[in-house]
């Protein structure tokens, strides 16, 4: 299933940036020192209940977004490295980041209060851009700084000096770029496809969220058109907050031919995601309603925002159900088909096939082969479905999530599967006797 995020981005010619390594230096209860490398498809975070599977999901979230806002109570340094690759055009981006919130030294003793100093937190990011293509060829930029500026150093010597910047506020990956575009050197950036890829929860979160709501950390979704703008022909992408690409495009479309209306309807064929949903749970046709939900009028220009929006499915039988009255699997399959049309970059699913039939679950693997995916499961059913052709795509999929034992600590341990246990893995699945997931679990690493 290719989204209308990632259509978008072939035809501007930027692809999205994957992750391919994290290492964590200090970040929670985790083993300080903990390396991960992360292959192109599939990778699956394995193990018990409270190793920390989620937690992990939340922090890949969070690398790939830029955005660690949600970290902004808590001390953590971190390093990652994200990749894009295409035809003519290659980068990478690493980064260290270290953040230290800030504090409250304790009042003297017997003192008032108020003497307690307070501490400004610390940010700081290291980082490292490097970037072929045929016009501009091979170019590295060394970013340096945080909390008190940022310095830009290309690898022929050239500084440049930002404004500061800081780790814990939304859009890092965004910020960079523009500091960068300030000093005329955008093309460095042009070809990330930097994109939004909250976590898909483990329940119905993101279905919240695709009608407006908002839910377990992803926003509702909505728009604001300039009306008179889009009067005067301006084009618009990109205007709307985890907003499918084809509905803002419809609702646009339907502006510029009646800019008086107030309720849309939007055709199920015409919603590449909503019509994959249609396909795969046997309804009929769908439809997307919206309506504005504030005129904003300041002088001559016009605001009109959208914020709710209803999904309508017919039966066979011609009788009609909205969302609301979908079952539990149904929700969650409409709603993941969304957030792969919304989300331009990699999959982070958590517990995706709660709820599923076999079949279901199925559809969505297929859906979402092609694609970088950090995933969960309990069931086994997701890892009977992944397949494999070599060890190496073994290591490359599993990552293996434990507790162990420091002194009095207990902390999150998580690595790769090593080498020799995905070569034992592959033998045994080879023979052909047992699926994936009895693998696993017979030999301990499930």
């Amino acid at each position: 299933m290719v989204s209308a995020a990632q259509d978008t981005g072939r035809h501007l010619g930027y692809g999205p940036a994957m992750l391919t390594r994290l290492k964590i230096h200090h970040f929670r209860d985790v083993v300080p020192g903990t390396e991960l490398r992360f292959g192109p498809g599939f990778n699956v975070l394995l193990g018990v209940n409270g190793t920390g599977k989620t937690t992990l999901l939340n922090l890949i979230s969070a690398v790939l977004r830029g955005d660690f806002s949600s970290l902004r109570g808590e001390a953590f340094a971190v390093e990652y490295e994200l990749g894009v690759g295409l035809t003519t055009f290659s980068a990478t981006f690493t980064a260290t980041l270290r953040h230290e919130p800030p504090r409250t030294t304790h009042a003297p003793r017997n003192g008032p209060a108020e003497l307690g100093e307070s501490i400004t937190g610390a940010d700081r990011i290291t980082a490292r851009i490097h970037h072929r293509d045929p016009t501009l060829g091979e170019q590295s930029w060394l970013i340096e700084g945080g909390s008190l500026g940022l310095r830009f150093v290309r690898d022929d010597g050239k500084t440049t000096i930002s404004q500061p910047i800081s780790l814990t506020e939304p859009g890092l990956h965004w910020k960079l770029p523009m500091a960068l575009y300030k000093s005329q050197e955008s093309r460095v950036y042009q070809n990330f496809g930097f994109s939004e890829c909250y976590r898909f929860d483990e329940s119905l979160g993101v279905m919240a969220a695709m009608v407006g709501e908002g839910g377990d950390g992803v926003p509702g979704a909505s728009i604001v058109v300039p009306l008179s703008e889009l009067q005067r022909g301006t084009n618009f992408f990109g205007l709307g907050t985890f907003l499918d690409g084809e509905i803002e495009a419809g609702i646009q479309a339907d502006l510029r031919r009646n800019p008086d209306a107030d309720r849309f309807i939007l055709m199920g064929a015409s919603l590449p995601f909503l019509a994959t949903a249609v396909a795969a749970l046997g309804f009929v046709s769908a439809e997307c309603w919206t309506s504005v939900s504030e005129r904003r009028v300041r002088g001559e220009e016009t605001e009109l925002e959208f914020n709710r929006f209803t999904y309508v499915f017919r039966r066979k039988d011609r009788s009609f159900v909205n969302h609301e009255h979908l079952s539990y699997g149904q929700k969650r399959m409409v709603s993941f088909f969304y957030y792969l049309s919304v989300n331009f970059g990699p999959i982070v699913a958590d517990e995706i096939v709660n709820g599923l039939h076999h079949r279901w679950i199925e559809t969505c693997v297929e859906a979402m082969r092609g694609r970088q995916a950090f995933l969960t499961s309990q069931n086994p059913v997701l890892l009977d479905c992944l397949g494999f052709e070599s060890a190496k795509q073994v290591a490359e999929t599993f990552i293996l999530c434990r507790t162990v034992e420091e002194g009095d600590a207990t902390r999150m341990s998580w690595r790769n599967m090593p080498e020799e246990d995905a070569a034992d893995f592959f033998e045994a699945y080879n023979v052909g006797i047992q699926y994936a997931s009895e693998i696993l679990r017979t030999r301990g690493w499930w």
